[in-house]
Formats: structure tokens, sequence, C-alpha cells
């Protein structure tokens, strides 16, 4: 596999996406964005891939033994009645059915990341969305591109890396760049789009055949980065 391309490098930041060759090569020649919305996450059921079932949960509660926990009807022939219950422990999540937004996601290596000589890698589970991967080269400038086509199109939106967190033992509010460490394997950067609809964004940058490369999804078996 040729990685002359590598030279390219302008930033410390690597991002991959992986994906369907067919949606990769539209992302490559026209910079075209397929954004689902958080439910379409939450629905997917595909071992841990790209469906979180929580990925809509805002809110974790943790109960120790012995606490109590009441329940009160909020309809019906018993409405207002309040049943309390003695937990020996739980979590009790709070969902958002109806949450607005829109996401878009990339594996990350941040080469600043670890100290000179680490050897930087893929993780192999990436190859599993798809036979194709982008890689973009010059991260500053996608971005530029990424804000001015946002501008545009009114399109109001936040980006950031995931954190992975032991969410059975998690209490509090939870954001959309929070996850449980069971996805940590994805390393991801994320674009959060606002959006007031529950359907899909689509929107183009602009081809990217400049600043990015494609290569085969295999590209998880072979890829090595070391600094020094």
């Amino acid at each position: 596999m040729d990685y002359s391309n590598l030279k390219r490098i302008r930033h410390p930041l690597l991002l991959f996406k992986f994906g369907a060759t067919e949606h990769i090569d539209q992302l490559y020649e026209e910079g075209t964005l397929h954004c689902n919305t958080i439910q379409y996450f939450a629905k997917i059921e595909d071992n841990n891939l790209r469906g979180d079932p929580d990925e809509h949960a805002f809110k974790y509660t943790q109960y120790t033994p012995g606490s109590i926990l009441t329940i009160t009807r909020i309809e019906g022939e018993y409405k207002g009645k309040s049943i309390p219950i003695r937990l020996n422990k739980g979590t009790i999540k709070q969902y958002n059915d109806s949450a607005w937004g829109n996401l878009f996601c990339f594996y990350s290596i941040r080469l600043t990341d670890k100290p000179i000589g680490h050897e930087f890698t893929i993780n192999s589970r990436c190859s599993e969305f798809g036979g194709s991967c982008l890689f973009i080269l010059d991260v500053n400038e996608f971005l530029v591109r990424l804000d001015s086509a946002m501008s545009l199109l009114n399109l109001n939106g936040l980006r950031d890396f995931v954190t992975y967190h032991d969410m059975p033992n998690f209490n509090g509010e939870r954001n959309v760049f929070q996850k449980d460490k069971r996805f940590d394997y994805q390393q991801e950067f994320r674009l959060f789009f606002k959006h007031d609809l529950l359907e899909p964004i689509h929107f183009s940058i602009g081809s990217l055949k400049d600043i990015a490369t494609v290569y085969s999804s295999d590209i998880v078996d072979h890829f090595r980065c070391k600094l020094g």
C-alpha cells in the first residue's frame, strides 16, 4: 500500500472516516457529509459499532443499597398516587426521545497525546464500518471549509473529542460528547449539528482531493505512525 501521501500531513490531529465505498468516494470527490440523527444511532443494533441505545440518554442517577425510589402515577385512576420502592442498587437513565441534532464522526489520532517514539495504530474494528477509509491530511483546511459551508447554510454545531466513561457507574448529566467506555476503540472526533427536524442532513463542503486521500479499510492492518 502506498503511503507517500503521508508526507502531506500538516496537523498533529489525524482524522479518518471509515464507511461504505460509495459514501467515502462521494466525501472525497464532492465533500458530501451525510449526518444522521441522534435517534438513528440510538436505534441501530449492530454490536456496539454505529449503534448506541444510550445515545439520547441525558442523565444518569446511581442509587446505593437501601435508597428509596418514589414512583408517582401521572395519569389514570391512580393519578397522583406515589409508591416507594427500596432499591438494592441500580441506575436510572433519563432519555430524550425528541432530542434534536445530527452527528458526523471520525476516528482520530492525536499525535501530541503520547511521548516521542510512541507508535500509533488504528483499531482493527474500524474496518467493520465499511470497505473504504478517507484520511484527512490537512485538518485545519478541512475545518475551515466545514465552517464556511455551515455559515452559508446557517447550520449551528459543535465539535469535540468524545470522552469515554464507565457509564454503569456514571452519575450526573451526560452530553453528546460522552459515551460508554465499550466504544473507546472508536477514538471519536465528533461533529454535532443542531437541527430542528428529526431527519438526516446532507451537505457538501467541496472536493477534498487536495487535502485528503482514500485507502481501503485494510489500512487498519498496515498503518503505523511514529514521532521522532
